[in-house]
């Protein structure tokens, strides 16, 4: 949510300067006659678009419909199977984030599978729960195959092997250790915590890399803006001045 908060705050402040101060200042910079710096003219254009209108409402008005309606479509979207499958798709290919969000799903699959065989749930039946409880629908899938395959005998390990972006080799050898010693509650309660502790320390670090970037981003914005106002202001009073 923090950084979410700063986009929105920096675009709220992108946007009322060019909607709101630009259109003052086109004319002032006009008059002068000066060749206006590159980021200005980029500053100006995108105030015409914002301030310009289009189905009898100004431009800037049309995008924040637009971008609303953009994410409540998305939000229905991933409702649906297919799309929280294709999401879910998207979301583990994006760096870092996406082998966060895997580490989560694997960590989840182990709680819940060592959670319900100490309870005494068969395996089959509590392979089919934790595919309902891991919160992808990629694993979901993927899981009931698994269920299938080992109603007929094959074991899980042997089902998931080879799967490395899936299921890591680490994960696979140890269900396989598991699987033949009739201990996999254990193993897996071994796994789930090991994954949590890895969710625990990327999150650590993102949480810890996110200020820097954050001010960062901040600084690019203000000194976009700065150079793109005040460097033709400060040019034309030198004009004035001489």
């Amino acid at each position: 949510m923090y950084p979410i908060a700063i986009v929105f705050v920096l675009v709220a402040v992108v946007g009322a300067v060019t909607v709101l101060v630009i259109p003052n200042l086109k004319d002032m910079f006009a008059a002068g006659g000066a060749e206006l710096p590159k980021s200005t003219q980029a500053l100006i254009a995108l105030s015409e678009f914002l301030t310009g209108s289009a189905l009898f409402l100004p431009n800037w008005l049309m995008c924040i419909f637009g971008t609303i309606g953009f994410f409540i479509a998305l939000g229905k979207w991933k409702q649906t199977k297919n799309g929280k499958y294709y999401w879910d798709t998207f979301v583990f290919s994006v760096p870092i984030f996406g082998n966060l969000a895997r580490k989560v799903v694997l960590a989840r699959f182990c709680r819940s599978i060592s959670t319900l065989l100490k309870s005494g749930i068969a395996i089959t039946k509590a392979l089919d729960i934790t595919g309902d409880v891991v919160g992808s629908e990629v694993y979901r899938r993927r899981i009931a195959f698994i269920t299938e395959d080992v109603s007929q005998g094959i074991t899980i390990a042997e089902n998931i092997k080879g799967q490395k972006k899936m299921w890591p080799i680490m994960m696979v050898s140890m269900i396989g250790v598991g699987e033949q010693t009739a201990q996999l509650d254990g193993v897996s309660a071994k796994l789930a915590e090991f994954y949590e502790e890895e969710v625990d320390n990327i999150v650590k670090n993102l949480s810890s890399l996110m200020e820097p970037i954050i001010i960062l981003v901040i600084g690019v914005v203000v000194g976009f803006l700065v150079a793109a106002i005040m460097g033709p202001i400060m040019k034309m009073s030198e004009v004035a001045t001489a």
